[in-house]
C-alpha cells in the first residue's frame, strides 16, 4: 500500500517509498517451512492421538508467532518516504511514531554500512540537521547508494529553492 497522498503538501510529490531491506524478514519467512516440517515430523513419530497432534500444532503456532509475527509486523509497518520536500520515517502498528525532516534543512548525509550491508547494497542513511541539532536515522535502507544519491540531489535542489525564496523576499 503506497504512502497516502492526503498526508502530503499540495506541491509535494513522492520520489521514493520504501520499507527496510527485505533481509529483515528472511528469518520469519524461513521459519514457516522449518517449523512446519519439524511439527509434521514430531506429530508423525508421536502417539496416534488427536490430543497429541493438537498439542504439537499449538506449540508450532506459538513458535511461529514468537519468531515471525513481531518481525514481519515491524518490517511491514516501517516506511521510509522521500518526497520533493522532505524525508519521512513512519513506524509502528498499534502505536505509530514518525519523524519528518525538511530537505532544505539537511546539512549532512552520512552512510553506515557493514560488510553484510555492502553485500546486500543496504545500510543506514543518517540525515543531519544543524539548526535543530537532530539526526534522522533510516535503518537498513535497500539500494542505499541510489537512495543516498537521490536524497542528496533533492536536498541540493531544496536548498537552492530556499535561497531563491529568501532572495525574492528580501528583494520585495
Amino acid at each position: 500500500m503506497p504512502y497516502p497522498r492526503r498526508l502530503l503538501l499540495d506541491d509535494e510529490e513522492i520520489v521514493l517509498d520504501l520499507h527496510p531491506h527485505c533481509r529483515r524478514i528472511a528469518v520469519p519467512v524461513l521459519a514457516l517451512p522449518v517449523v512446519a516440517g519439524v511439527g509434521a515430523y514430531v506429530a508423525g513419530i508421536g502417539p496416534d492421538s488427536a490430543a497429541y497432534r493438537l498439542g504439537v500444532l499449538v506449540v508450532a503456532m506459538v513458535l511461529l508467532a514468537l519468531v515471525s509475527l513481531r518481525r514481519l509486523t515491524r518490517w511491514h509497518t516501517t516506511r521510509y518516504v522521500v518526497t520533493t520536500r522532505r524525508v519521512i520515517l513512519r513506524s509502528g502498528g498499534r502505536r505509530r511514531s514518525g519523524r519528518d525532516v525538511a530537505l532544505h534543512r539537511v546539512t549532512g548525509i552520512a552512510l553506515d554500512r557493514g560488510m553484510a550491508d555492502r553485500l546486500f547494497r543496504s545500510g543506514d542513511l543518517i540525515l543531519e540537521c544543524a539548526r535543530e541539532q537532530i539526526q534522522l536515522v533510516l535503518t537498513d535502507v535497500p539500494d542505499l547508494p541510489q537512495v543516498h544519491r537521490t536524497v542528496y540531489e533533492l536536498a541540493e535542489l531544496a536548498e537552492q529553492d530556499e535561497r531563491a525564496e529568501q532572495a525574492a523576499a528580501r528583494g520585495s
